[in-house]
């Protein structure tokens, strides 16, 4: 069973029950603008991991970062450059990466994810009654689970909750694939790491049939082209990834030490600008195990918020498996180019965006 996450997301230890409190009304909200471009831009960005530059510097490491906030406030505060060799320190290499790199780090993320606590979901006899103030408990009184409301998930999301799993690419005649890594087992702290054929049979021959491995990672960062951004739109941060040239194994990550969280919008029919959230958190496992509990916690979840048995979710997270049938924006059709033009266009005049057709014309 993996630790199913609710309120207590920030707690790798707890270890909740599936939920089955049925709501007897669904939940939404009007939401700004911003908010809601800012989760469709985490939605659909992936696709420019296809266009990094692979490039190779000196093997001799410039700086030595030892966590993933020491990381990404260099990014933030503008220290590193692409022209750096950067050695991780320390850090855990998952299937994982964090759908919005960065963001977790940033002052307005962590002040999302104090908002997100909230709301906390009151229940009467099964019936949703409305919202409470997160107070450190784990449980309500008559022992049953927590559980964060959709606009309690969406701060979290908001502020930096979410992964990705990406199959491999061909990209400039080079088999390149995608992983993450961070210093604390958590997918959405991390960094995303692009790496090349050679480079990735070495670290599968650890990372296979196993939950992570630890290493020291040697590289540097490219950044991801923001004129291929499909929708126009200035994010917190730029798109960063760790292009990785060696790498030296240390030992095989517990199924304790590796913590991800997936997240998903839904609505109960097609209203754009009516979305609820919801984000599970997981111990990947080698077989997928605790993945599919995730997902079923997440259908469970979606249902019950909004009162139907057919919801709509804008995104999903995984390029290998698809888990829901009514997805706008399946990250496997983002990954190869097969976007649905008329799909993107309609959430532009709901949300009033510019898309960018010179890409979607090049995808």
């Amino acid at each position: 069973m993996p630790y199913l996450q609710t309120v207590v997301a920030n707690n790798k230890k707890c270890q909740m029950k599936k939920n089955t409190y049925i709501s007897k009304g669904g939940i939404k909200h009007v939401h700004e603008r911003n908010e809601l471009v800012d989760l469709l831009l985490d939605a659909i960005e992936a696709h420019k991991y296809k266009s990094v530059i692979q490039k190779k510097n000196s093997i001799n490491p410039d700086l030595t970062f030892h966590s993933n906030m020491d990381f990404w406030n260099s990014v933030i505060t503008k220290e590193l450059d692409e022209s750096q060799t950067i050695k991780l320190n320390k850090f855990h290499i998952i299937e994982w990466l964090p759908i919005s790199p960065g963001k977790y780090h940033t002052k307005v993320a962590k002040e999302k994810r104090e908002w997100g606590m909230k709301y906390v979901a009151r229940f009467k006899d099964t019936v949703f009654t409305g919202y409470e103030q997160y107070t450190g408990n784990s449980k309500y009184k008559d022992n049953t689970p927590l559980e964060l409301a959709p606009r309690g998930k969406e701060g979290m999301i908001l502020g930096g909750y979410g992964s990705i799993r990406l199959a491999s690419k061909l990209i400039n005649n080079s088999k390149i694939f995608f992983l993450g890594a961070t210093s604390s087992g958590v997918s959405h702290e991390g960094i995303p790491l692009i790496v090349e054929e050679d480079v990735y049979k070495e670290v599968i021959k650890y990372l296979k049939g196993n939950y992570g491995i630890l290493a020291d990672i040697i590289g540097s960062i490219s950044v991801l082209p923001r004129e291929l951004s499909l929708i126009e739109f200035d994010p917190i941060i730029p798109r960063y990834c760790f292009y990785v040239q060696d790498f030296k194994f240390n030992q095989i990550s517990k199924e304790s030490d590796i913590l991800s969280s997936i997240a998903i919008s839904f609505s109960e029919n097609d209203y754009l600008d009516l979305k609820s959230f919801s984000f599970c958190s997981f111990n990947p496992d080698p077989n997928d195990n605790n993945l599919k509990t995730a997902v079923d916690w997440l259908n469970d979840y979606a249902i019950r918020y909004s009162n139907s048995d057919k919801t709509f979710i804008t995104g999903d997270f995984d390029e290998i498996y698809e888990h829901f049938p009514n997805v706008d924006f399946k990250l496997k059709d983002i990954m190869n180019g097969r976007i649905s033009v008329e799909t993107l266009k309609k959430y532009g005049q709901v949300l009033n965006i510019t898309i960018n057709e010179t890409v979607l014309l090049l995808s």
